[in-house]
């Protein structure tokens, strides 16, 4: 019975020019760092809906960003920790529209921002 590995290394090795194929397996942010890009986007995306707690608008510092990337796992998680435990209250946002007041309304938040975030973050 061949394993994946055996079928993959076999096929190469099989091809007269084996020496010019290469298999590369990658995750965001492991060859290249993209951390401060997501950071970037998320901010754009914060300014985008004007998010604002105790009228201060919500962004995301460096040395924040760097706990928060190192500690939460996923961009929907980042921003319910951010809202729940860091600031302890969900921001105003989108000309001062209250903040939410229910777990749909957090969700349909947090949803819609992380949506135009990964668009900023594809511009970039």
């Amino acid at each position: 019975q061949q394993t994946l590995r055996h079928t993959i290394v076999s096929s190469f090795q099989a091809s007269p020019k084996a020496d010019s194929y290469g298999l590369l397996f990658d995750c965001d942010g492991v060859i290249i760092e993209t951390e401060e890009l997501h950071r970037l986007a998320y901010n754009a995306a914060f300014r985008e809906f004007n998010l604002r707690i105790e009228n201060e608008p919500v962004e995301w510092t460096v040395a924040y960003y760097d706990i928060l990337q190192n500690t939460v796992g996923g961009g929907k998680n980042k921003m319910f920790f951010h809202f729940r435990n860091t600031t302890g209250t969900f921001p105003k946002y989108e000309d001062d529209k209250p903040a939410p007041s229910t777990p749909e309304e957090e969700q349909d938040l947090v949803d819609r921002l992380q949506s135009r975030k990964t668009d900023l973050y594809k511009e970039l």
